[in-house]
């Protein structure tokens, strides 16, 4: 049974490129993603403006688009803001972009503070935002980055997890490795009270500030990373999930050797590492164990994650960015 979801918004425009620089002036997101396609388009962008998100892309199939009937095409999406004077503001600079004044900014019957305006048709794409600045009380939702923790012993699998994840989910997803942070950055030992700790969540907060997934990875012990993870997931505001591979030692040893870096530690050294059962008393880690074959690992994380691409949902046809 699912006790959690994100919402997720794509948009289409015939001209991304000039979408993208349109919605930077007339709104202020700021641009965290652009991979340009074969064709001269954009393949996938993400645009961010605090807690809200989207992705974008060229409309090369040419979509139709609905025909507005008075103030709006029937259904569509919005971004609030705290107060009145953001949206003043934000509906100036659209209007001064040369976008079209639905709403001029006014408080509405049901005691919100809105306006409404369509993109230029320029741009041959989704109209602009609606922005009220204090929406009704009820459930907002946004697109919001994961932080995703996988820790376990050497020979675990946790790389060759996190590379799945990558190759499933695509550009996006920031791989924060505890082995190169400590052992290339900073030429530690691993004790306890190392300088790169910390750094570790100072990264994984950057990339998630900056619109990206990231993915945390490596053996990081109660012993000096507890209170650091404890901070992170108390800190960040958006979904976090923390996984725990439960792997028996003697099939890590084994694991261990079929990768390509196999000779460069020995089952000794790996005995002298080795933790069982070494879970955090919180957050609460999701435990996996032996069982699970690195491709249904994958697919869990991506599932129960919602990074999965066909877990997805495509929400309407219309590709309008409408108030409501």
């Amino acid at each position: 049974m699912t006790t959690s979801a994100t919402f997720h918004a794509y948009f289409g425009y015939r001209d991304a490129f000039g979408a993208l620089r349109w919605l930077e002036k007339a709104f202020g997101f700021e641009t965290t993603m652009e991979v340009p396609d074969d064709k001269g388009g954009i393949m996938h962008a993400e645009m961010r403006y605090g807690g809200v998100a989207f992705t974008l892309f060229t409309d090369e199939e040419g979509y139709d688009r609905p025909t507005r009937k008075g103030d709006t095409v029937g259904h569509g999406t919005y971004i609030a803001f705290d107060t009145e004077a953001e949206v003043n503001a934000v509906d100036a600079t659209a209007v001064a972009a040369g976008a079209d004044s639905i709403w001029t900014p006014a408080t509405t019957e049901w005691g919100n503070y809105r306006c409404r305006v369509a993109a230029p048709k320029a741009t041959n794409g989704p109209s602009a935002p609606t922005t009220p600045a204090s929406p009704p009380p009820g459930r907002q939702l946004r697109v919001d980055p994961r932080l995703i923790v996988i820790r376990g012993n050497s020979g675990s699998g946790k790389s060759s997890i996190v590379e799945g994840v990558r190759a499933a989910y695509g550009p996006g997803v920031a791989w924060i490795e505890q082995d190169y942070v400590r052992r290339i950055i900073f030429q530690e030992p691993g004790r306890p009270d190392d300088a790169s700790i910390p750094m570790i969540g100072q990264i994984a907060r950057h990339a998630l500030g900056r619109g990206f997934h990231a993915v945390v990875e490596g053996i990081m012990p109660t012993l000096g990373y507890a209170e650091m993870f404890a901070e992170l997931a108390r800190d960040y505001a958006g979904s976090a999930y923390f996984y725990y591979l439960d792997i028996p030692f003697e099939e890590t040893v084994r694991r261990h050797g079929m990768r390509e870096k196999a000779s460069a530690f020995t089952a000794e050294a790996m005995a002298e590492w080795y933790r069982p059962q070494d879970l955090l008393d919180w957050p609460r880690e999701t435990v996996i164990d032996q069982t699970s074959s690195l491709e249904a690992t994958v697919q869990q994380i991506l599932r129960e994650t919602g990074l999965d691409p066909a877990a997805q949902l495509e929400v309407g046809d219309d590709d309008r960015l409408t108030g409501g």
